[in-house]
Parts: structure tokens; sequence; C-alpha cells
């Protein structure tokens, strides 16, 4: 199964309408070499503690609404999820999220599940993303162009690392997620390798702003199909004006309500994850390093 879904391969976003999951959790297991799989909840948990060979656990909370309503608590229903697992004894040996927290129903819902996730008790997480490896993630948006260039390093020798995987999502000029919320298409998100020099490059907007945010991006890296960081990059409140006040649809909208010195996100730290912004053409290169743990 391929995220692209290029040539006769079934991509993600497909394959996940055409199972129609709504909010499910699966317990895994293997015993006497014959894989099992059963509900998450009282009984599965019950029924563990048998011999088996290991097991793992998938969930699925975000992806719903396919054949019927969305669901009005994606969260929620990642949460009672979340405290079954917990209740597992023994431990699965894994876990797989193939809800797509970039995906979540509300803004503000990102970080709250990219969060919970660590609580799990779960010794390994895997997320598994919806986005498209692609650079240019406009889908023909208007905005300001805007060159994200962010690089990777290892954080304990500052060496730059080669192929890992940079996912990035935001909201558009005039606020406004894709996916969520009524909104369809798949702008402002993808997916991009590091190059040599530990760096992927993204084709964007300069984002908008919504109720309750200063203007940010989210960023995941992963390496060998773990999640090494989770995290939101932001802009420099000056410049934002002065983007907003210059050029259209920015300056077409009401002044933002948000700015970094109140954001909730950013007040936590978020001036280290300032971009460091110039000029390119008509539009503007942001650049900032990440260092990770391999």
């Amino acid at each position: 199964m391929s995220d692209a879904g290029e040539g006769h391969e079934v991509d993600r976003r497909g394959f996940l309408q055409c199972m129609a999951w709504t909010g499910t959790g699966l317990l895994w297991s293997v015993v006497g070499g014959v894989p099992g799989s059963r509900a998450l909840g009282a009984t599965a948990a019950q029924a563990q503690g048998a011999a088996q060979s290991f097991s793992f656990v998938q969930i699925s909370d975000t992806h719903i609404g396919f054949k019927g309503a969305a669901n009005p608590d994606a969260l929620g229903t990642f949460e009672a999820a979340i405290a079954r697992i917990k209740a597992l004894d023994p431990k699965p040996s894994f876990l797989i999220h193939t809800g797509d927290i970039t995906h979540a129903q509300k803004a503000g819902a990102f970080d709250t599940v990219s969060e919970a996730l660590k609580g799990t008790g779960v010794e390994r997480t895997f997320y598994v993303p919806g986005e498209k490896v692609r650079r240019n993630i406009t889908e023909g948006r208007p905005g300001t162009p805007l060159a994200l260039k962010l690089k990777v390093v290892n954080v304990s020798t500052c060496a730059a690392i080669k192929g890992a995987m940079v996912d990035v999502w935001h909201c558009d000029a005039g606020g406004t997620y894709s996916g969520v919320q009524g909104s369809t298409g798949t702008f402002m998100r993808g997916i991009q390798p590091t190059d040599a020099n530990g760096v992927a490059t993204f084709q964007t907007v300069y984002p908008g702003w919504y109720q309750g945010r200063t203007v940010h991006v989210h960023v995941k890296v992963h390496l060998g199909g773990n999640v090494v960081h989770t995290g939101q990059l932001f802009f420099p409140d000056t410049l934002t004006d002065a983007v907003y006040k210059a050029s259209a649809p920015y300056d077409t909208r009401a002044a933002r309500d948000t700015r970094n010195a109140n954001d909730s996100i950013y007040v936590n730290g978020g001036k280290r994850s300032l971009l460091a912004l110039g000029q390119s053409g008509g539009g503007y290169v942001a650049a900032i390093t990440m260092g990770v743990h391999r």
C-alpha cells in the first residue's frame, strides 16, 4: 500500500474509505503461529493473558464519515481506546495508529492526540500519515509564495540526516485546513525526504490564521518508521503583519485575534521554533534546523 497512490497500488486514503472505519480498535495476536484478532475492549483485555507469541494493537479514530455523519467526538473515541490499551496485560509489542491526527476534526486536536499516544504504555507507536510525498503542496491555492527548508540533524552530533521523512501541514491563506470541517482536498499537506544535507524543501504559501491560534506550521519527522519529532513552527509577528497588509487574499480578512505572545502553544517554548525568514523574489524562504534522536 502506498501513500502516493501511483500505478496499480492502493493509496491509503482509498483503502480507508473502502474499509469505512469509524473509530475502530483491534487487538491482533499470534498464538502457536496462527494470527487472530478481536475487538479492543474488556473481553480482549481478559483474553490477552493466554499464551501468545506477540500482540499488537491497531486503532483508528478520525477516519470517519465516509458513509455517514462525522464522529462528533473523535478525541473522545481516541481517549477511550487509549484507556483500553493501558488496561491490557501483558502490554502489546507495538501500536499502529491509523487514525489521521493531521485530519482531526478541530485544529486544536492535533497536539492533544499526539501527546495522548505517548501515554499508552506501549513501547513503540507508529503514526501512519495520509499525506502525499510531494514538494509543492499548494494545489493551486492563492497566497504569498513560501519555500520551507527544514533541516534534520542528529541532536547528539549535529550531523545532517539524509532520508528522514518530514511531514508538514498548515492552513491556507484563508485560515482553512484541508480535509476537516467540510473542507475537501489535501492542500497544504505533504511529505518530503531530506537530501544529503539533511534538508527537506516544500513549496507552499504563507499560512493564514484562524481563531485562537497564532500563525504556524505543523511538522513531524519520521525515521525508520518511527516518529522522532512532533512540533509546530512559528513566524515573527512583524513579518506576518507586513505580509497580511501587503497582499491578497490576506488583506481581505479581519485582523487576526492571536499573536505569538498570547498563543497557548507558542508561550510554552515556541520561541525556539521560530523560522528564520528572508525574501526571495515575490515571496519568502523560511528555514529551521531540527535536532532529533536517532
